[in-house]
């Protein structure tokens, strides 16, 4: 079996979004070392003050921690290959058969630094979206986007496979020859949700209530959400807006300032940030994101269409593949409040409707977003590709390698 190392830009997100593959990986009997940085103190996370509750929570999961000291945001030069030098560090000592990393960030600078180990590991990376990254409009924002587009360039250059979670990055990466060879690339469905966590329930119809979720960013929506409420109030003054979700550090985040003057005379209940996301899911009729961010697939549509919920959500990348429109929920342009508080008032009207689209977004979750699907069609291909590149000359019964066959 392998020794797997897992590497992200943040210990959380192996805590809660990876810790499905991770188990996965330890019940097929590999070794797991998971490598991220560790939140600032003044974060003040609830019951993980220090890195030994993170390690503790990994440790559960069946993987052993390090923690990595870089920035998750920010680009200063110095601080950025500090960052390497200290990923080629840990490589050296822990010397995995598989680099498996996440985010742009750890995608760029782990796959460069296992490119210093002697034999090299096997390099896999996962785009989970890009953000605000190939977004930028001025001269600032378009220089930072051609240099992660030429870090990139170098650092998956030697990467065995890209994994992408929707059809557009990937696209996207190879027009702007990002990655040259399209055979490198596999589109899987998000990070997938679990279906036994996330148990079936339904829309909650009493009071109806509209519930988005998501860090407090402006590209995410959140003022879309906001005014579209405002709207729907006026009409219907009993029906219940949630908001639910932390401050951010990302360069488009709202300041608490922003936050609270758009929430002046809104009648959205601002929730802030929370640990279990279950409990407003199943207290909720409706799911809406009306992000235009750069999303990968959005876990928390998954999650909400696991529990049974309409999604109100964009034609935006990463979004746009949870919704059959009309059936499970509805597609609006990004930044269109009028057309987000028609979508709203739709299903106001229709409680047969609301009860339809919980049903099928449930089907949907299971047919295509099931977490084990996901994770088997991950591992199957990394563990594939490592013993293609042990064995390289190995041949199949029809005389091929198997190289050539995958």
């Amino acid at each position: 079996m392998a020794k797997i190392l897992i590497a992200g830009n943040n210990v959380m997100t192996l805590i809660n979004f990876r810790k499905d593959l991770i188990q996965y990986w330890v019940k097929s009997g590999h070794e797991v070392v998971a490598v991220a940085p560790v939140p600032e103190e003044k974060d003040n996370l609830k019951g993980m003050a220090h890195e030994n509750g993170f390690t503790d929570a990994l440790h559960k999961l069946g993987a052993s921690f390090i923690p990595w000291k870089a920035s998750r945001c920010g680009f200063n030069p110095a601080s950025e290959l500090l960052s390497i030098f200290r990923m080629i560090k840990i490589l050296r000592a822990e010397h995995p058969d598989i680099v498996f990393s996440y985010n742009l960030k750890p995608n760029t600078y782990v796959s460069v630094s296992a490119n210093f180990l002697r034999p090299k590991p096997a390099i896999f990376s996962l785009i989970t979206g890009l953000g605000y990254a190939f977004r930028g409009k001025c001269f600032k924002q378009k220089f930072f986007s051609f240099c992660l587009s030429s870090l990139l360039q170098i650092a998956l250059l030697n990467n065995k496979k890209v994994f992408f979670q929707n059809k557009d990055d990937r696209d996207l990466f190879i027009r702007k020859r990002i990655i040259f060879s399209p055979e490198k690339t596999v589109v899987v469905n998000g990070t997938g949700v679990n279906l036994e966590e996330f148990e079936f329930q339904g829309p909650t119809v009493n009071p109806i209530t509209f519930t988005m979720i998501s860090r407090m960013v402006w590209q995410k929506g959140v003022k879309e959400f906001i005014e579209a409420a405002k709207i729907i109030k006026q009409k219907y003054p009993n029906i219940k807006f949630l908001l639910v979700g932390p401050l951010s550090n990302n360069p488009d985040a709202i300041s608490e300032k922003e936050l609270s003057l758009m929430l002046q005379d809104s009648s959205v209940e601002y929730i802030g940030p929370s640990n279990n996301v279950k409990e407003f899911l199943y207290n909720s009729s409706v799911f809406v994101l009306p992000s235009y961010y750069g999303e990968g697939i959005p876990r928390t549509i998954l999650e909400a269409m696991a529990v049974g919920l309409p999604i109100i959500t964009t034609n935006n990348v990463g979004c746009k593949e949870t919704v059959i429109e009309g059936e499970n929920g509805f597609l609006i342009e990004p930044q269109d409040v009028p057309s987000l508080a028609n979508s709203i008032e739709q299903l106001i009207h229709n409680q047969e409707l609301l009860l339809s689209m919980g049903q099928k977004s449930r089907q949907l979750a299971r047919e295509f977003f099931d977490v084990n699907d996901v994770n088997k069609s991950i591992t199957t291909i990394i563990t594939r590709k490592i013993k293609e590149f042990e064995y390289p000359k190995k041949s199949t019964k029809s005389g091929e390698t198997a190289k050539e066959r995958i």
